[in-house]
């Protein structure tokens, strides 16, 4: 339900976009994999269908260049207690050294694992935080894959404990919630969704998505790649 509730404002509202969608920063590291070809063009696709459609400026919309799949979430230089942060890393550590810190972990390493990594599209969700593509899996054995290329870049960086890591949800962010839907285009815009979820499904059931990509990010609409781990 993203019709304002009483709630106050979204959860990324002037957390990560402003109410005319200008990107706030919110930097640090990870290891994603980019959409790239007839796979970003057919979500790009869908993306201009849904900001063209009712209730498209109440998002911020991502570049297209942007959208990917996080297969491991590192650090976020603003998030550091509760698990977040590397033991070995100083609470106080510069964002600099915090990235010079995952990339000296990870350039190099060998994961041991075959790509790519297939994941079938569950569902086109937009809830109080955004739009995203929701990510299973494509069978037990691409299950196993991708939950052991997490471990294995979990405890390369030292966040094996971080909290939710072995229940993180798949996806790809498409959008993030600026403003709440009027009532009076719920139903319209719910309409819309399903119509676009069903193209997307229908002509694009599953992602090839390889290899892991360490980026740097300075908000959600870049995302640097330094160095490719396989």
């Amino acid at each position: 339900m993203i019709i304002d509730q009483g709630q106050g404002k979204p959860p990324y509202l002037d957390v990560r976009f402003d109410s005319a969608a200008n990107a706030i920063r919110c930097s640090g590291n990870t290891i994603i994999a980019h959409l790239r070809g007839a796979q970003q063009e057919a979500v790009a696709e869908v993306q201009e269908k849904l900001a063209n459609g009712p209730g498209g400026t109440c998002f911020a919309w991502l570049p297209t260049s942007s959208l990917h799949m996080t297969i491991y979430d590192l650090m976020l230089h603003d998030r550091r207690g509760d698990g977040n942060w590397p033991a070995e890393l100083p609470i106080d550590a510069t964002n600099f050294d915090a990235d010079e810190f995952a990339l000296g972990r990870l350039n190099g390493f060998r994961t041991g694992v075959d790509g790519p990594i297939r994941m079938n599209i569950a569902s086109l969700d937009v809830g109080e935080s955004g739009a995203s593509l929701t990510l299973e899996p494509a069978g037990p054995e691409q299950a196993n894959l991708v939950r052991e290329l997490r471990d294995k870049f979990a405890a390369r960086v030292g966040l094996s404990n971080r909290p939710g890591h072995a229940t993180y949800v798949f996806h790809v962010t498409l959008a993030y919630l600026i403003d709440w839907l009027p009532a009076d285009l719920q139903s319209h815009f719910e309409e819309h969704r399903q119509a676009c979820e069903s193209s997307l499904t229908d002509k694009l059931p599953a992602l090839e998505l390889w290899p892991p990509e360490v980026c740097l990010f300075d908000d959600m609409c870049e995302f640097r790649t330094q160095f490719t781990v396989v």
